[in-house]
């Protein structure tokens, strides 16, 4: 009974593994990980927003049995399809059915994100003109045919130098302008046209999605049912997948 006993290690180290899986769900790849999980959230949660906290050691169990089903592909299908409603209005299974999951509050929620557009489109305009370029550059980095591991240094780096190049530029071309007091200036709108301009394109892609809902169905109630149908259709396959 030592180290040298090399078939009692392994069978030490065999039993560990199945303990250690039997404690914690155990996926096949990161993405059935999260799909299974983000399905095990939503139908732990009460629709009716009653108990927005879900329990992880529930969730993870939940998620596990799921994995162990015969077939989570419909699962899967379903969570796919609910997360692109939430994706598409810019919410969470918690705004949902904690705030949204009335008609009247689902309305207004897109009115507000359409004024909020508004306003933010003169600055988002003055952000495009300005960060056109290095924006341009990242997209094209994005695109480049590497290891995911690498485009995780690769593009973080390539945004930071070429943003600070440009930057670098009109703080120049600030300096020329009007000296000290115009690079003061662009030193503090320079992030806020920025933050601006990715706040805008978020909320008009929003907008958009919005607009194809309303393409197949008629009111805002219609969109909200739907959305409603498909979180639903989650609960129901995960019921079947068990």
């Amino acid at each position: 009974a030592d180290a040298s006993n090399r078939e009692a290690v392994g069978r030490l180290k065999e039993g560990m593994e199945q303990a250690l899986r039997r404690a914690a769900p155990d996926f096949d790849d990161w993405t059935s990980a999260r799909k299974l999980t983000a399905a095990a959230q939503v139908a732990l949660r009460p629709a009716d927003g009653s108990d927005m906290g879900v329990g992880r050691g529930d969730q993870d169990r939940l998620a596990r049995l799921l994995d162990d089903a015969e077939d989570s592909s419909r699962v899967v299908a379903a969570i796919d399809r609910y997360e692109d409603d939430l994706d598409a209005f810019g919410m969470t299974d918690e705004m949902f059915v904690g705030g949204m999951n009335r008609p009247a509050k689902f309305g207004r929620y897109l009115l507000q994100t359409f004024i909020i557009a508004l306003i933010l489109l003169p600055f988002a305009a003055i952000g495009l003109v300005v960060n056109a370029i290095p924006m341009s550059l990242v997209w094209l980095i994005g695109r480049l045919k590497v290891a995911d591991a690498m485009m995780a240094t690769l593009k973080p780096l390539g945004a930071v130098f070429v943003f600070s190049v440009t930057w670098g530029f009109w703080l120049y071309w600030g300096w020329t302008l009007g000296g000290s007091e115009t690079i003061a200036a662009f030193v503090l709108l320079l992030p806020v046209y920025l933050f601006a301009l990715i706040a805008w394109f978020e909320r008009a892609v929003l907008f958009l999605r919005v607009l194809r809902g309303f393409a197949k169905t008629r009111t805002v109630g219609d969109v909200h049912d739907q959305v409603h149908s498909h979180r639903r259709a989650v609960v129901e396959a995960v019921a079947e997948a068990l």
